[in-house]
């Protein structure tokens, strides 16, 4: 009887082991494919690409086993008419996979997660998802049409080429191991690097760049940052010259760091007021470029250009002799002039705008502006009321009417009902009686 229950004990216990075996077997990472796969146009649509995964199947039984898909780590599709390819998904092994110079208009790439190297430049791509593939490290997605570029996941990056692509911006702030950065003509108007503190080499250049700060990257050694294009400025007439106020003119900068411009003739720099001096006979209209410190902090400094077109603008100021206060504005020459809303001043009525102190000659606003202008406020004294004068009072007047008279009565009757009280100590008298007829 105890061995037949020790045998129970024993077949339980092996049940019991057997169900968590299988348990923990569904519970393990298991392989998107394990079973083999057809290389045929379902499984593998792109003819191009299907014929290079022949070349796979070692056994050339049109099967792709999972042992054959297992043991390709590397693959290089590099300028083989390819448009679409699908089927990459099966290589899960995959580490380093060059596709560029095709006709790729999309890549999913989530199911080669081991992938460390990626080429994919020279294709069609507008959209590329990364955030499968975390062991990336080496990545080239130039000369593609991509408008966004989502790295934050990728963070054992170190080499990213996306330049000739059309981004407007690129955060690189999860790419701390980033030595290496090439993003050229883009459309970038910013670029922060300053947590990247391993970037050896960054090429930027041409793209819209107006500054750089590089003091926290003081590994750097190779700096290319050239052709930027910066937002037009506008240039003002002081009378003898037109200048370009780069305070002004560019916000975001610190003009403290803007080293020198251009030097050819008609254009000089003052570096104590940060103006460009332009010389008349140049035009209403040019282009200019400035040279901007980055603070790299090797010895030897680095500066960026950035290229921007200039054009004239006059200023009409509007003094408004004590009234609301009016907007200047600023009018390209032959324009025309937008009349403002007119300002308002207690006690006044606006009479118009003229062009001298005097107020003789009132402003035509059809006249094509071609230097800078003054406009002066008119105002006319608002004509006060003989009874609205200072320390003269108003008559009580009826609501509806304006006649004193049914005030009056009322006034005078209220005054003789108070006296009557009075007189009769609050007595009731019946009309036509005596006095001592008063009744209590």
């Amino acid at each position: 009887m105890e061995g037949r229950k020790h045998s129970n004990r024993s077949l339980s216990l092996m049940m019991i082991l057997l169900m968590m075996g299988t348990l923990w077997f569904g519970l393990m990472p298991q392989r998107a494919y394990a079973v083999d796969v057809a290389i045929d146009a379902t499984n593998f649509p792109d003819a191009n690409f299907r014929a290079h995964v022949e070349d796979y199947d070692l056994d050339s039984d049109g099967v792709l086993s999972q042992a054959e898909a297992d043991a390709v780590t590397s693959m290089d599709v590099q300028g083989e008419s390819i448009a679409d390819l699908t089927g990459i998904e099966y290589f899960t092994q995959l580490r380093e996979l060059e596709c560029g110079d095709n006709e790729l208009t999309a890549l999913d790439l989530s199911g080669n997660p081991q992938l460390a190297i990626l080429y994919c430049y020279l294709n069609e791509l507008t959209a590329l998802d990364l955030s499968g593939n975390p062991q990336l490290a080496y990545f080239y997605c130039a000369a593609n049409q991509l408008t966004a570029l989502d790295v934050s996941d990728n963070l054992q990056l170190i080499d990213l080429s996306c330049g000739e692509n059309m981004l407007t911006e690129l955060d690189v702030s999860s790419n701390s191991q980033l030595q290496y950065l090439e993003c050229v003509d883009n459309k970038l108007t910013e670029l922060d690097v300053s947590n990247n503190p391993w970037l050896m080499e960054l090429n930027c250049s041409r793209n819209l760049l107006t500054h750089l700060d590089l003091s926290n990257n003081d590994r750097l050694w190779d700096l290319y940052c050239y052709g930027q294009q910066g937002p037009p400025a506008i240039a003002l007439d002081d009378g003898q010259h037109y200048v370009i106020d780069m305070a002004q003119a560019f916000p975001a900068i610190d003009v403290t760091k803007v080293e020198s411009i251009d030097n050819r003739p008609g254009y000089t720099y003052d570096l104590e007021t940060h103006r460009i001096i332009i010389d008349k006979s140049e035009g209403t209209a040019g282009s200019q470029v400035y040279y901007y410190d980055v603070e790299d902090p090797w010895p030897i400094s680095n500066v960026i250009d950035v290229s921007f077109d200039w054009t004239l603008r006059y200023q009409v100021d509007f003094q408004v002799n004590g009234g609301s206060p009016v907007d200047l504005q600023l009018v390209a020459p032959d324009g025309i002039l937008v009349e403002p809303v007119a300002p308002v001043k207690e006690g006044f009525t606006f009479s118009g705008w003229y062009t001298d102190t005097a107020l003789t000659n009132a402003f035509d606003f059809n006249t094509e502006i071609n230097k800078n202008w003054t406009l002066y406020a008119k105002w006319t004294a608002v004509e006060k009321d003989k009874e609205d004068a200072p320390g003269t009072v108003k008559k009580a007047t009826s609501p509806n009417t304006g006649d004193t008279t049914p005030w009056m009565v009322v006034f005078w009757a209220m005054v003789a009902s108070t006296l009557l009280m009075l007189l009769t100590n609050g007595r009731k008298v019946f009309p036509g009686k005596k006095e001592n007829r008063i009744i209590r």
